[in-house]
Order: C-alpha cells, then structure tokens, then sequence
C-alpha cells in the first residue's frame, strides 16, 4: 500500500486502517475532482463549500484537501469562514491560483 499522502492514511489500526482501505479504490478520483474544483475557483473554499459543489459528502472531501495540502497542491489560508452551524472553517486556495486575479 502506498503511503500518505499519496494514499489515504489512517492513525492506527481497526475501523480507521479499514476506512483507509475502502476509500482508496475512490480516493484518487475525488481528489482530481477536489483540485479540479479548487483550481476553478481562484478566491478559494473551505472543503464543505467544495464538497457541495462537486456533489461530494463532507467526509471524502475533507480528507483529500489535506493529502492536497501536504502534496504542496493546496494552501491553507488564515482566512476563515463560518458555515450555518456556526462552526469556522479555513480556507484553502489551488497553490496555482495564488496571486492570480479573476
């Protein structure tokens, strides 16, 4: 199995290394998407609002943003949002977007 980022990682063993491994089949094809959908998008998104729009649940999102981020493909902003829960959020933008306009 390759190792993260490059494939979903887990913290330990049990429900998380058997998560891991039932995602990994999809995991590539989201994580296109998820940069597809940052790279669109030049002011950038938390995961939640990229989730939305490439029709996507949260949970397979999240987890792809942070393998982006650690492949150096996403930046982490201090700018945050507040979603309708109240909860904040940062937001990331496609590392080829930074000081572009538009």
């Amino acid at each position: 199995m390759k190792r993260y980022p490059d494939s979903p990682g887990h913290k330990v063993g049990g429900a998380s290394l058997l998560a891991a491994h039932k995602i990994t089949p999809a995991a590539g094809s989201i994580k296109e998407r998820v940069l597809a959908c940052y790279q669109r998008t030049r002011g950038g998104m938390t995961p939640d609002q990229c989730a939305q729009m490439i029709n996507e649940d949260k949970l397979n999102v999240r987890p792809r943003v942070s393998e982006l981020v650690a492949e150096a493909k996403l930046i982490k902003t201090p700018a945050l949002h507040r979603d309708m829960t109240g909860k904040t959020q940062h937001i990331f933008i496609a590392k080829s977007n930074v000081g572009r306009r538009g």
